[in-house]
């Protein structure tokens, strides 16, 4: 059967669908992507109170944020262990806290360029562009080294909890505040290098980095 969302035309078997709310609806393919489409907000979840969806979270491959949805609700996507690509369209206006923390075979976050509020780079980083803010590293990539770009003023908490294959991470100069657990749990982290600008780092950023044996600060 053809299904119109936003006039893309998809050919796809529905295993299941849903309503979230009067104006927000999810559906699941048989590929094992999920579509979530409608107009305006995604409700807000936490660690307790799930999304209907999270049903999928050790199926679900792709995800695709269609047009027309503003806001992505806290917590929706969070130990969504399979999901290796997201899909961000230029009409959201709002991302909430932890939306995908703890994917841990994520490699690519994708926000469609016209997008005002966020963005992501070559890497498939997730970034708050006014805020100048690192949101999330996707945690699957194989790379074994991150340069944190310059331009970026904060690192987000959790940003990399959980990367799978990260052994080096240089922080530039221009970064001054690093959150809580944004480092937390990269088993495989060895070297991290803080530009000398950083003047926040919160609780527990590096807990649980096993094989952390270097911190070192740049000169300013």
């Amino acid at each position: 059967p053809k299904d119109s969302l936003s006039g893309k035309a998809i050919e796809k078997t529905i295993t299941r669908f849903g309503t979230e709310s009067n104006t927000i609806y999810w559906r699941y393919l048989n590929d094992n992507s999920m579509i979530i489409y409608g107009i305006g907000e995604m409700k807000k979840y936490t660690e307790s109170q799930r999304s209907e969806w999270n049903q999928y979270n050790n199926l679900c491959q792709r995800i695709t944020i269609d047009e027309y949805i503003t806001t992505i609700g806290s917590y929706s996507f969070m130990g969504f262990n399979k999901l290796k690509t997201i899909t961000i369209p230029t009409t959201v206006t709002t991302i909430g806290e932890y939306i995908l923390r703890q994917c841990t075979s994520l490699t690519s976050i994708s926000v469609d360029k016209n997008n005002k509020q966020y963005s992501s780079d070559s890497n498939g980083v997730l970034y708050h562009t006014e805020m100048k803010t690192l949101i999330q590293y996707p945690l699957g990539k194989e790379d074994n080294e991150y340069n944190i770009e310059t331009g970026i003023n904060t690192i987000e908490s959790y940003a990399f909890e959980q990367a799978q294959q990260l052994e080096s991470i240089t922080i530039a100069n221009d970064v001054h505040t690093i959150k809580e657990k944004a480092f937390e749990s990269i088993s495989t982290l060895k070297t991290v290098t803080i530009g000398s600008s950083v003047q926040t780092i919160g609780e527990y950023a590096f807990r649980y980095c096993n094989s952390l044996n270097s911190i070192s600060v740049t000169e300013g």
